[in-house]
């Protein structure tokens, strides 16, 4: 398709395959988009040590270098997470950062 002139070729299969991956490759990852070969979204679970912490005790962004795009409780998203947020065990968090940094974070558990 590109030698025909395409500026762009969409591989669903491809895609999936990758996303795919991801996800069964770290566990405690639910969803994920990839923004760069490096860096992407995730749907994580809650680590057991951040369970009735604030965001802020957490100090999420310093200590991970990742940022918390959201929190998701059952099919209800919450954006932009305040410092004041305490998380639940129930919930699942949207994090933006880089693989390495998300799949360590993750590998604690």
């Amino acid at each position: 398709l590109m030698a025909i002139g395409s500026d762009e070729v969409i591989n669903p299969e491809k895609d999936m395959a990758k996303r795919t991956a991801v996800r069964f490759s770290m566990k405690g990852a639910f969803e994920y988009i990839e923004l760069s070969t490096e860096y992407g979204i995730f749907e994580i679970s809650v680590p057991q040590s951040w369970v009735n912490k604030k965001v802020s005790a957490v100090n999420v962004r310093t200590n991970y270098s990742i940022n918390i795009i959201g929190v998701k409780n059952g099919r209800s998203i919450i954006p932009m997470t305040s410092a004041d947020h305490i998380f639940t065990e129930a919930e699942h968090l949207i994090v933006a950062g880089s693989n390495k940094d998300t799949k360590a974070l993750l590998s604690e558990r």
